[in-house]
């Protein structure tokens, strides 16, 4: 794997080289148990995003004034009703049953605005088409979310995304949190083909901890995000996350090339919740390599691959 030139530090390691698109039948894929509440509260976070987006293309021109605000407040309502029963303190079962009802609710809105819509709800086809395109994303997450509360074997949904638009919707240039640079060969995207959810909670999760890292050492928080396509890795993206943070002391190096977790302290920032050796279990899922490379009060470099869109070959 290319290594990060510019930075002196300690040799690297690499974790998860095995392509586990060849694991063994009979080996225990089922998502780590530690998992399951962060990527409930990463669930419920991107449900909230993707309802108010509904909302906001839902214009029902058909309507007067006064009843597309009752229409829209009474699906605000149901919706409110229902995330609240996807709650990591109620019982499984109860949490599956709410995860269900909200697939069925989403479910519902698509029928009567998209499918069997009697007058228009959209200023226009495109609208309509993003409307639709939004619940059955929310749709396969929450089929996700189904089987990790269940204990099946944790399941991908792959899907062609550009990385460059993945990085701007995670990291937004604001002056007040994070500042991130985002490079590529020729100024190119790099489009990739894998779990779009995974692939976020990957990011959102290295992010946060870049951030923590600058406020540990009082820097303000900039990362740098770089990707190519490796010509030694078939259809692979190598991407790396730098920042100039606190780096990692030599005894959490090892305790991560041991597989171990950790909770850094002395951050004002909460934590996402997954930590790295989750965010490794992601990557692993999708075939890809996981190096990290960091000095003491130097900064980190994060290097992991993950599946790459063939047409970027």
């Amino acid at each position: 794997m290319r290594r990060i030139s510019g930075v002196d530090l300690p040799r690297p390691f690499r974790m998860g080289s095995r392509d586990l698109r060849h694991r063994s039948p009979n080996e225990d894929l089922r998502l780590p148990r530690k998992m399951r509440e962060p990527i409930l509260g990463f669930t419920r976070h991107t449900l909230n995003n993707s309802f108010s987006s509904l909302i906001g293309l839902l214009t029902l021109p058909h309507l007067s004034e006064n009843e597309k605000g009752k229409t829209v407040s009474g699906i605000i309502a149901d919706y409110k009703e229902l995330r609240a029963g996807i709650n990591s303190k109620q019982a499984v079962q109860l949490q599956m049953g709410a995860v269900s009802d909200m697939r069925e609710f989403l479910l519902r809105l698509q029928q009567e605005f998209v499918f069997e819509a009697k007058n228009p709800s959209f200023d226009s086809s495109g609208e309509r088409q993003k409307f639709s395109a939004l619940i059955n994303k929310s749709r396969v997450q929450l089929d996700k979310l189904l089987g990790i509360l269940n204990g099946d074997p944790y399941r991908q949904f792959p899907e062609k995304f550009s990385l460059f638009r993945l990085v701007g919707d995670l990291a937004p240039q604001q002056e007040d949190t994070l500042h991130h640079v985002y490079r590529s060969p020729d100024g190119q995207p790099v489009f990739l083909f894998a779990d779009q959810f995974d692939a976020a909670l990957i990011l959102e999760n290295f992010f946060s901890n870049a951030v923590r890292a600058c406020e540990r050492k009082g820097v303000f928080p900039f990362v740098e995000v770089s990707a190519f396509l490796d010509d030694t890795l078939p259809r692979m993206a190598e991407i790396t996350i730098r920042d100039k943070g606190v780096g990692f002391t030599t005894e959490e190096l090892i305790l991560i090339r041991r597989g171990k977790g950790f909770t850094s302290k002395g951050s004002a920032s909460p934590d996402h919740g997954i930590g790295l050796i989750h965010c490794r279990f992601l990557i692993e899922q999708h075939g890809g390599r996981f190096d990290v490379s960091s000095r003491e009060g130097d900064g980190t470099d994060i290097i992991f691959t993950l599946p790459a869109h063939a047409a970027d070959k």
